[in-house]
């Protein structure tokens, strides 16, 4: 039954959701509820503002029951929501056959201010909702509930705590150190093993003049993370320190006279630098460190064309080109490919075969399928023939993904089976765990969902206690699996902890996915303001870049999500241009998928003929591809000839 106690007077509604859930208003607060399904209930409501399907919020609720059952549940849990609202559920509930919601403005809520610091970049404004997160944030989101939704939201909530922790800590760390470190230490309780809160607070010690404390609590992190996940801290953890070994001058400090790089140079030995510049490529990918490995590259190589060998000055031009290309730094990537194209016939074995693993890799970005499955051939044969294992792995792995997108599915098999053998045999995870990506959208492609997902799972299991800019791409890809089997919640959490990873990197395209993909599972989940600002993000780092695919890609997600918010002309603006860029690109599916979303527009704008000439074009392109093209779209590529059709005959 309802139990209230007494607290402060309040001018509307107040729900709060982090910790103990409970509902105030006017000095009454309702802490008791009759089931913790009315608490999930409420929550769910509070984290989701638009108005809900009733019969999503069923199988939410209730994932296990029949439909009939979870129905009749979600009816009766109304009634005891109604019964703890009292008098102020009329204010703030909206009910339909349909549909369930809280009203628009008719509350407040802890939840509210956590959203909106991650909306929000004007400096003050910012500071002060991260101010009051920090206040109302006392506790995980619906620390009783344990859904499969319910622990999504407490990561995504959990995540923007700790940001906003971050932006605090940043924001005073000059001007107050000892505030820094409070905040600081309040992200690092929230998030254990994130080496960003670290940073800050060894930063702050630092300020402090307390480098006994700071070097304590950098050993204190780095056994954490070796005990939990057996893994090291990130090298900015340790640059905060302000004192590094070796290994890392290596990486962060090319410039620096005592680098062996510019000893090198120095003693007339530039070919040398440059072979161990060129040698350190891998590590630098590893640890997500772009910059300085390009710095490095254009110091060795500036001003000694003439003492370099042709091949070690393109070796050390793919090495830049492929760094490049990881920052999501496209057009200075192709340059560099173009400058070397003609050195291709006297290229030795190996540094062709890094050419061509490149040329696959651009390939695969201009939609050119048959043009990659010939390259990564080619490929897999200078690796033979140079019998360098670790390169032979990188052009099966390219062959591999050609095979797949070009439906050889023999091949594509053949090539799995040989990437898992190799890789176990060099201990090389990353290239196993990328295999078995492909052996889940092969079986995807075969019609073996089951499979499909099991690979993605074990994928996923597999590359955990790995956070490199790869194995974070590869995590990624498994959760665009799962979403696409329904999992939607499942992959909203990797996608979130993607995007996290991916920010401490340097890796501009993976970023770029990540945001992408995370925009458009958030339009599919009716949370388009969220969706709308993450493809925005995606857009203005691939306009960055001249990246014209994934220009058109964002430009389509955007649209899709200003149309769902009622944003008609920016919708229509969006929608237009990623259809021209499709067009010019030759991507029939892309063109397809921003034709059909455009004709919404004209529809819902009242040109009801343009709309339904536009999706009678698109229905017809998606009537002549095959399922590997429509999976191209996203999730929904499967369903668009459906969602076409029922929209010509809704207009007609």
């Amino acid at each position: 039954m309802s139990e209230y106690i007494f607290t402060s007077l309040t001018d509307r509604p107040q729900i709060r959701v982090f910790g103990t859930l409970s509902v105030s208003h006017s000095g009454l607060v309702h802490v008791n509820f009759r089931s913790n399904r009315v608490v999930a209930l409420l929550g769910y409501l509070a984290s989701h503002p638009r108005p809900q399907l009733r019969e999503d919020l069923a199988q939410q609720l209730w994932p296990e029951a029949e439909p009939a059952v979870a129905r009749h549940n979600l009816r009766q849990n109304l009634i005891y929501l109604r019964e703890a609202l009292g008098p102020f559920a009329d204010t703030v509930l909206e009910a339909s056959r349909s549909h369930l919601g809280l009203i628009p403005d008719s509350y407040d809520s802890d939840f509210q201010i956590l959203e909106a610091t991650g909306r929000h970049q004007e400096f003050e404004t910012k500071r002060q909702l991260c101010e009051e997160a920090r206040r109302v944030y006392t506790g995980p989101f619906l620390q009783s509930i344990n859904d499969e939704w319910a622990l999504a939201v407490r990561s995504r909530i959990s995540s923007l705590y700790v940001h906003a922790m971050l932006f605090l800590a940043d924001a005073v760390l000059q001007e107050s150190p000892v505030k820094a470190l409070d905040y600081a230490e309040s992200a690092i309780a929230e998030a254990p093993f994130m080496g960003a809160p670290r940073v800050r607070k060894i930063r702050a010690l630092v300020l402090l003049g307390d480098q006994p404390a700071a070097k304590a609590e950098y050993e204190a992190y780095r056994d954490l993370l070796n005990r939990e996940l057996g893994s090291e801290p990130d090298r900015e953890v340790l640059d905060a320190l302000g004192e590094e070994p070796f290994i890392f001058n290596l990486i962060s400090r090319p410039g620096d006279a005592a680098s062996p790089f510019e000893v090198l140079s120095r003693a007339g030995r530039p070919q040398q630098a440059v072979k161990l510049a060129v040698n350190m490529v891998p590590l630098w990918i590893e640890t997500g460190v772009f910059t300085p490995g390009i710095q490095t590259l254009q110091e060795t190589m500036d001003g000694n064309e003439s003492r370099i060998s042709t091949d070690a000055m393109v070796a050390a031009k793919l090495s830049l080109a492929e760094l490049m290309s990881l920052q999501g730094n496209f057009a200075d990537m192709n340059k560099l490919m173009l400058e070397t194209e003609q050195s291709v016939p006297l290229m030795s074995p190996e540094t062709k075969a890094k050419w061509l693993i490149l040329r696959t890799r651009q390939k695969f970005w201009e939609n050119d399928i048959p043009g990659a499955l010939k390259l990564s051939k080619a490929a897999i044969r200078c690796a033979q023939t140079c019998q360098e294992n670790e390169l032979l792995l990188d052009s099966i792995g390219v062959a591999t993904r050609a095979a797949v997108y070009s439906g050889d599915y023999n091949l594509a098999a053949k090539g799995i089976r040989h990437s898992i053998a190799l890789g176990k045999q060099l201990g090389n995870k990353t290239a196993i765990v990328t295999a078995m990506l492909e052996q889940s959208e092969l079986h995807e492609t075969l019609g073996r969902p089951d499979l499909a997902e099991e690979c993605a799972r074990k994928a996923i299991q597999l590359s955990k206690g790995i956070v490199s800019p790869r194995m974070v791409s590869n995590r990624l890809q498994a959760a665009r699996v799962l979403e696409g089997f329904g999992r939607v919640n499942e992959a909203e959490v990797t996608y979130f902890q993607s995007l996290q990873d991916f920010r401490s990197f340097e890796t501009g395209f993976g970023r770029q996915l990540a945001l992408t993909y995370l925009g458009d599972l958030l339009s599919a989940k009716n949370r388009s303001g969220e969706a709308a600002a993450f493809h925005a993000e995606a857009l203005a780092l691939r306009r960055k870049h001249s990246h014209k695919l994934g220009i058109a890609t964002s430009l389509r997600g955007l649209g899709k999500a200003l149309y769902d918010i009622g944003e008609l002309n920016g919708a229509r603006e969006a929608l237009a241009e990623s259809a021209q860029l499709y067009l010019e690109l030759s991507s029939t599916p892309g063109y397809a998928s921003s034709q059909l979303a455009l004709s919404k527009v004209e529809a819902m704008s009242g040109n009801r003929i343009l709309a339904i000439s536009l999706a009678t074009q698109a229905r017809n392109l998606l009537a002549k591809m095959d399922d590997s093209e429509k999976r191209a779209i996203g999730p929904s590529g499967l369903t668009a000839i459906q969602e076409a059709d029922a929209l010509i005959a809704s207009w007609r």
